[in-house]
């Protein structure tokens, strides 16, 4: 369905779904389709949700998967649950059909600008007014970076109000990344004309974990080894930030210097999250407080007298 809207098959890149938006949107844009306004707008709409969610690669692979329906309804996955990242969209929840198209095009209406004249045409001393950038940091944990979250961040625009907006955290995302949405997206009609231009900057900002340490698409974790693990083995459990166990087995003598490499078990890439780093587990041995007299010969005994 969203597909066809878009006159694209489920191989089309993201260009192709960016340009084949331009392309039927400027086609179906209300202005250019006087006569039959309704109809016009009811068919940009139709392009905007199929924009809307093919630009989207969280809600992409779910409409791939399980159609509409999944994306709306949410899919059962046999547990008494749903499957994640379904059931979680609703077309507005990124803006309307104005905000969506203001997004790709930077106005909701690219036909009126051949019509514009600049001030500095009338005005010799005109300045152009430098666009207000407002700052926004989203806290978020590791685990909402691993798989993707949705977050409700407030938003004051200056003159206009307060607004919650939804920020789509997507996997692989970092300390750091920005989002840029305009003050027009967020308030929409009631964002006055001075702060059409005005951006707010969403930044976001990974809290710290209890388990691991993040170095770039690798996770790092350090467990405790009790001394007589580290010199006689053991088998460590460690929960995933997906909430299930992983198990490394250490058949060797372990020291603070040992490492075990867990390939494909770190964070998914921000530009494939099909691809995942390493999660790397190192050791710290934990000695006892103190010894007896006779656990202190019994270890000298085994350490001086093992023979190969």
């Amino acid at each position: 369905e969203f597909y066809s809207t878009l006159n694209l098959t489920k191989s089309a890149s993201g260009k192709d779904i960016t340009a084949a938006f331009r392309k039927l949107a400027l086609k179906h844009h209300p202005d250019r389709n006087p006569d039959d306004q309704v109809a016009a707008q009811k068919k940009l709409d139709e392009i905007c949700e199929a924009f809307d969610v093919l630009s989207s690669p969280v809600h992409r692979v779910v409409y791939d998967q399980h159609g509409r329906r999944g994306l709306v309804s949410g899919v059962a996955d046999g547990r008494g649950g749903i499957v994640k990242g379904t059931g979680i969209y609703q077309y507005g929840m990124n803006g309307n059909s104005d905000a969506i198209f203001m997004r790709v095009f930077g106005t909701d209406n690219p036909f009126q600008e051949v019509f514009q004249v600049s001030g500095e045409f009338f005005d010799p001393h005109y300045v152009e007014p430098v666009p207000v950038v407002l700052h926004k940091e989203v806290d978020c944990t590791l685990e909402e970076m691993c798989v993707g979250a949705l977050k409700i961040v407030e938003v004051v625009i200056p003159g206009t109000g307060t607004f919650d907006v939804t920020v789509e955290i997507k996997p692989g995302w970092t300390d750091g990344t920005e989002l840029s949405m305009s003050a027009r997206e967020i308030a929409q009609e009631s964002c006055p004309k001075e702060h059409y231009t005005t951006k707010c900057l969403f930044i976001m900002r990974q809290l710290p974990h209890d388990l691991f340490e993040r170095e770039g698409d690798d996770l790092v974790h350090t467990h405790a080894i009790p001394l007589v693990d580290a010199l006689t083995g053991s088998v460590v459990c460690i929960r995933s930030l997906e909430g299930h166990d992983l198990t490394v087995g250490v058949n060797e003598v372990v020291t603070d210097a040992t490492t075990q490499t867990l390939p494909g078990q770190g964070m998914p890439r921000a530009s494939d999250p099909s691809q995942r780093g390493n999660l790397i587990v190192k050791f710290k041995t934990v000695y006892p407080k103190q010894l007896n007299t006779n656990q202190r010969q019994l270890i000298k005994t085994c350490l001086l007298y093992t023979s190969d």
